[in-house]
Parts: C-alpha cells; structure tokens; sequence
C-alpha cells in the first residue's frame, strides 16, 4: 500500500502544540498541502516545512487527497466536513465535530452512506508530553489524575461552548487514562447564563480522577498530574514534563 495523501486544514495554536510534532513525520502520510485563512501563517509553514500551501479548499481536493486532517474552528467544521466527505475523502476532525446535534448526525449519516471514516480527534490523546506521562504507567492503572484547565477572563461563553469546546478536553482526557467509569459527581458555579467553574469527580474500583476548570483565573493553563505504583508524572501547558518515582529517590 501507498502512501495516504492528506491534507491539513485550518492549523493553529492547538495543532501547533499537539500534532506538528509528529505529523509531519508520519511516514505514511504523503502531505498535498495546507489549507488556511491566513495566508502570513501559511507561508511560515511553507518556509518551514516546504509544502505547499492554499487559501482555499477546492483547489487542493482537486488532487483527490485519501484523508483531511481538520483543526479549523468549531464553526466551520459542518460545511468543511461536508464538502470533504461529499468529495470522497476520509476525514478526522477536532471535537466537537460540530455544536448540533442534528448536524453532526447528518454528518455521520453521510460518512456511513459513503464508507468513509469520520473520526472525532481529542488531541490530547496524541500529545507528546501526555503520551509520555502515560508509558510511565505501561501496564499499570493509575490511582490518581488531576487535570486543571484554567482560563482568564472568559466567562462570557455560553456554557454550551465551554462545556462542548473546553471541558470536553478534560472529561475526555480522564476518561481516557481512567479507562472504566463507576461513579460520576459534578459541581458548578454559574455567573448569569455562563458557566464560571466546573469541578468532576471520576471513580472506578481503584482510580479516581478529578477535573477542575475555572474561566476566570489568572492565565489560560493546564496542567495533568498523574500517581500511583510509586511514581508520579506532571505535565505543565502539554509542553514540559516532570516525573519522581521511588527509584529516583533511592
């Protein structure tokens, strides 16, 4: 089998930090382009990484690309994903892969009908710092995660999109190392129709997980703790990582 080719539409700040490190170097990718609104931007990533680079998608799915990576904002991605999956080609997309129901089900109905995958992409998954944090528990389940995604000063969204374009990276992050879920309790502040905090607590027979978010502290951070079996793994802003176990103080 070939190489995939594939493209990449809308990078940004996220892909930047959880997919840039790797994708680039997939062996199995054969990359047509990049696709973006910001043509300043695109041209970085084209003296960098020398592919070539569009403002518009018509253009580079008239090379009949296998797959399209999506990162573009969450607003955009019902006519992005429709007019990729019309033309054929396979797509993973950020969560949400969008706000509505309905749409999201159609976009779904779409893909089946037409055998193609859809993948819903939580990119903390992939993060190199995470995925690190996590080999040091290979084969092991760990006893305690905390994960805190603060931001500053954004309490005016709704909750819908702090619920559906935020926190959803924390739930889906726990439940992901946690694995099976027994018990769930949630806690939250509102201001007005916004949503201030948000604090979940995850139990399963011997993990606990907690998840803490608050929209008006005093910068945009996150930081994931992991514990048990003698170690323990944080990682700051998916950037740096520090780990202490039993034997490092031996």
């Amino acid at each position: 089998m070939g190489k995939l080719k594939a493209i990449i539409i809308g990078p940004g700040n996220i892909f930047n930090k959880a997919y840039l490190p790797f994708i680039f170097n997939l062996d199995e990718l054969n990359i047509l382009g990049i696709v973006g609104r910001n043509k300043e931007k695109l041209q970085k990533y084209k003296e960098r990484y020398g592919y070539d680079v569009y403002t518009e998608i018509d253009v580079v799915i008239k090379q009949k690309p296998d797959c399209a990576f999506v990162h573009a904002t969450t607003d955009s991605h019902y006519e992005i994903v429709k007019e990729l999956l019309k033309s054929g080609i396979h797509v993973y997309v950020d969560k949400p892969i969008t706000e509505e129901i309905d749409k999201t089900k159609e976009l779904i109905d779409l893909a089946m009908d037409k055998s193609l995958i859809l993948k819903v992409g939580f990119n903390r998954r992939y993060a190199p710092m995470y995925q690190k944090a996590l080999a040091l528990f290979e084969g092991l389940k760990p006893e305690l995660c905390i994960m805190v995604k603060n931001r500053n000063n954004d309490i005016k969204n709704s909750v819908k999109f702090t619920l559906y374009d935020d926190f959803i990276h924390v739930i889906d992050t726990l439940c992901y190392i946690v694995k099976d879920v027994d018990d769930i309790d949630v806690n939250i502040l509102k201001e007005g129709d916004s949503l201030k905090s948000i604090e979940v607590v995850l139990k399963s027979n011997s993990s606990t997980a907690i998840g803490v978010m608050h929209r008006n502290g005093g910068k945009d951070y996150e930081r994931l703790e992991i514990h048990g079996h003698g170690k323990s793994a944080v990682v700051e802003d998916m950037e740096s990582i520090s780990v202490i176990s039993q034997i490092n103080l031996a």
